[in-house]
């Protein structure tokens, strides 16, 4: 059974700190980053909020993030109140309901001329648009089968890994994880601080794919994942400033890697290409 140390329990609660405030920005800015995102789950919660109060909008947005950081409440000794939790139900009820009805309305402005990007294209666009804003540290996904993609980028003493892949059938899927790598930690193989995360999970609305992805317009949707890598890398800071590197001794007694992390970091070892 999995044992967070110390210092993963307090960067999950500064995580979910940060979730709250990085929800209250995006209201009051009336979703730049999510109304930018093709997914039908997004859009439809962007749809609704919109049709509802400024208080409300605030209300929904705090359930949702608490709804998706219940671990750290747990910590935290706090949890969902009922008003909270009919929130976080009220938006899932409504996604469901629209979602199949969001991607038919989208992909039907690209009439018959809708059609899938190809797999090799698409990533390696994506790569491109992503090298000015994560760096040049890029690597196939070793812990991902088929074409994923993993970009390395340091962020002080810490090191953020975003991994992408397309899977034609759903969409984009990219994820982050806060990493400590060897030369941080006495020599030991790395680490995560954090596993998986991505918008859809710290703003407390779960997985998605970036799913609408019309051949023949694809640079909004670039700049789009542009803007949220880029987002997450200039913000991950204000979580990680302060808080203490792990102790190789205690960390390696209550992390386990997973399956394929020696070989991920063999590759992460490689000469940038």
């Amino acid at each position: 059974m999995f044992d967070p140390s110390p210092i993963e329990k307090e960067y999950c609660v500064r995580f979910y700190r940060w979730a709250l405030k990085d929800s209250l920005r995006e209201v009051e800015q009336d979703y730049p980053l999510l109304s930018k995102i093709p997914s039908a789950k997004f859009l439809s919660f962007v749809q609704m909020s919109r049709e509802l109060p400024f208080s409300e909008r605030i209300a929904l947005a705090n359930a949702l993030v608490k709804h998706g950081h219940r671990m750290a409440l747990s910590y935290l000794g706090e949890s969902l109140t009922g008003d909270e939790k009919n929130y976080a139900e009220q938006i899932t009820q409504y996604v469901r309901a629209h979602d199949s009805e969001m991607i038919r309305n989208l992909r039907g402005l690209h009439g018959h001329e809708y059609r899938p990007p190809s797999k090799k294209q698409f990533i390696a666009r994506v790569v491109e648009r992503l090298r000015p804003v994560l760096g040049d540290r890029v690597e196939k996904d070793v812990i991902i089968e088929g074409s994923a993609r993993c970009f390395i980028t340091q962020v002080g003493d810490w090191f953020v890994r975003t991994s992408f892949d397309y899977l034609a059938k759903y969409g984009v899927n990219i994820e982050h994880q806060v990493i400590v790598l060897p030369t941080q930690t006495g020599g030991m193989d790395g680490n995560y601080t954090h596993r998986h995360t991505n918008i859809g999970r710290w703003w407390g609305l779960g997985n998605f794919y970036w799913e609408i992805l019309p051949q023949n317009d694809l640079s909004a949707t670039f700049d789009a994942i542009a803007a949220v890598c880029g987002h997450f890398v200039q913000q991950i800071p204000l979580v990680l400033e302060g808080l203490p590197l792990p102790d190789p001794e205690v960390w390696s007694k209550t992390v386990v890697p997973p399956e394929g992390f020696e070989e991920m970091i063999k590759q992460w070892k490689k000469p940038t290409r």
